[in-house]
């Protein structure tokens, strides 16, 4: 046996205990405070999360966002989520004057079309008069020649009924004819 025999309760153990129990407890109130602040960073981390999620531009759809570095007129597709309010405006703006250009067109073709219309009609019915005077003219013209070949005709006939009377009186006899082929001469 040892002379000095040490006895788990004596004074000689106890301190180092102590100081041990003591170190143990600071250790775990450390390490909860630790537990704590992490689990409160995570939690301020999650909002954080949560409130760029709710009130960024991806779900809320902000327009702005797309707009690239490179200039105004160009997006970034990735980010694209519509028009801007002015370029809706001045896309509706744009719509409207080329309504009203395309209204304004019609109305000029229609009177366009109208005016040849018109023109055709008026071509038509000149055309239509144009024949009719021709027709009264060559009517006119055949009347003419009928009157014409009617008036020689009669002047044919007088001259035929005057030949018949005055010069044709003299009919030859059939010994005019016997004098003929008589002689070999």
């Amino acid at each position: 046996m040892h002379m000095f025999s040490e006895r788990p309760d004596s004074p000689i153990n106890r301190v180092p205990r102590q100081a041990n129990s003591e170190i143990n407890q600071a250790l775990a109130v450390e390490r909860r405070q630790t537990e704590e602040a992490q689990r409160q960073h995570e939690l301020e981390d999650n909002r954080a999360e949560i409130r760029n999620a709710l009130y960024g531009d991806f779900l809320t759809e902000t327009p702005y966002a797309a707009i690239s570095s490179l200039g105004s007129r160009r997006v970034q597709v990735d980010r694209y989520k519509g028009l801007l309010p002015e370029e809706r405006a001045r896309l509706k703006h744009e719509q409207l004057r080329q309504l009203e250009e395309d209204r304004r067109r019609q109305q000029l073709q229609r009177q366009e079309h109208e005016r040849w219309e018109q023109k055709t009609l008026a071509q038509a019915r000149l055309g239509v008069l144009k024949d009719r005077q021709q027709g009264r003219t060559e009517r006119q013209l055949r009347e003419q020649l009928a009157q014409e070949n009617q008036r020689l005709a009669m002047e044919q006939q007088k001259k035929r009924e005057m030949f018949d009377k005055h010069v044709y009186t003299n009919v030859p006899s059939e010994a005019f004819f016997s004098q003929f082929n008589t002689s070999t001469r």
